[in-house]
């Protein structure tokens, strides 16, 4: 028969005391399977980002970071006889796959050298839930989409399809938390704060533009000048059936990959820290949000 053996502190070698765990042999998946490379296209949302595991037990993921660029961050729980006992780390690629012959969808991880580190059979909720089932016959476990992002670096929280201001500032990994900066103001007058330019008073000069309010986006004063802003507009959903679907700017700047066919974005939170674009259920991560943005036109 064969088994699992979860070592403590060390994969490689089993310390004095510690258990194996029977495999249930009735439950090896043994199904041929192939590189899934139609993602989105089938209208299923994969999973990408941070998740934290529930109530694991030995074997368990305790945490799992899988990043846009196919690599990936994962804590494994160990078979614990003496505390502390914390969980094993491991970084890596992954590839999404499918089964030949059935619906079912796997995970395959390899580790740095391009070990096998095992397939499992995935299945992702409409609330962020992430079911994992260990194909060599080891029971299932679950993982819930993390409040907080993880990172290890600030590098890692640009390929995890989160959400961010449209407004100047960078991602900073803070005790392996992924925030992004405060809104920096790029420069000193209202209009130019606010992404305006200061030009001439002729219609001309802001034919692609809007003229902002002078009481509102001043430029400081000078006679004869105006405040030209950058046409703004909400967020569309975009190339609908494609591995790239998802939200983007009217100008074309990509904002998320989200399955988002036939959702459109509303401006709310009006006046809170937390305004912007929304949709129910399709926004960024499969959450409601798409991004932050002074998008009220009234104010």
């Amino acid at each position: 028969m064969s088994r699992w053996i979860l070592a403590i502190g060390l994969v490689s070698q089993v310390s004095v005391g510690c258990a194996a765990e029977v495999v249930d042999e009735s439950a090896i998946d043994n199904e041929a399977d192939t590189e899934d490379e139609e993602q989105k296209a089938d209208g299923i949302t994969y999973p990408v980002g941070s998740y934290d595991g529930i109530a694991g037990t030995a074997g368990d993921f305790t945490r799992l970071v899988l990043m846009t660029d196919k690599t990936f961050h994962r804590e494994q729980q160990v078979l614990c006889v003496t505390a502390p006992c914390n969980p094993i780390g491991k970084d890596g690629t992954y590839k999404f796959t499918k089964s030949t012959t059935t619906s079912k969808k796997y995970l395959r991880f390899y580790a740095k050298d391009g070990a096998d580190l095992g397939r499992y059979a995935w299945t992702l909720s409409s609330g962020g839930k992430l079911k994992l089932t260990p194909t060599d016959g080891r029971p299932a476990f679950s993982l819930a989409q993390a409040k907080s992002a993880w990172c290890s670096a600030a590098t890692q929280c640009k390929v995890q399809n989160l959400a961010q201001p449209k407004c100047p500032g960078k991602w900073q990994c803070t005790s392996n938390v992924c925030d992004f900066s405060e809104c920096a103001a790029p420069t000193s007058n209202a209009c130019e704060k606010a992404g305006g330019a200061c030009v001439g008073l002729t219609p001309t000069n802001c034919k692609d533009g809007e003229v902002g309010d002078a009481t509102k986006y001043s430029c400081g004063g000078p006679i004869g000048v105006m405040c030209c802003l950058p046409k703004t507009g909400a967020p569309v959903c975009d190339k609908v059936g494609t591995s790239t679907e998802g939200w983007y700017w009217p100008d074309g700047g990509k904002i998320c990959l989200a399955p988002c066919k036939g959702t459109t974005a509303k401006c709310d939170a009006v006046g809170s820290r937390s305004e912007g674009w929304y949709a129910e259920g399709k926004g960024c991560l499969g959450a409601n949000l798409i991004g932050w943005d002074d998008c009220d036109s009234s104010k």
